[in-house]
């Protein structure tokens, strides 16, 4: 459930694709080094690894891996706790 807390927002840098927890800057969106479909996002220590370099799509509203653009972020369910793929 969305609670608009600190928790549930990030900052988007276009610079370096990292996207970083505003709770928390020291971290960021990752993949966990999982290229493939159905891949798990998690929160790691931000390192600018390429598995933490994504690009926002304003236009498209979508989000996708910065060396993988097929890859894109997406919602899998409509529950607390669902994945983020």
């Amino acid at each position: 459930m969305c609670s608009y807390s600190d928790w549930q927002k990030w900052s988007y840098d276009a610079k370096t694709g990292l996207i970083r927890s505003k709770q928390d800057p020291r971290y960021c969106l990752d993949n966990g080094g999982q290229f493939g479909n159905g891949a798990n996002l998690v929160l790691w220590n931000c390192n600018g690894n390429a598995n933490q370099r994504f690009t926002a799509d304003i236009n498209s509203g979508t989000i996708h891996m910065r060396s993988m653009p097929d890859q894109v972020v997406d919602g899998n369910g409509t529950s607390n706790g669902a994945n983020v793929d």
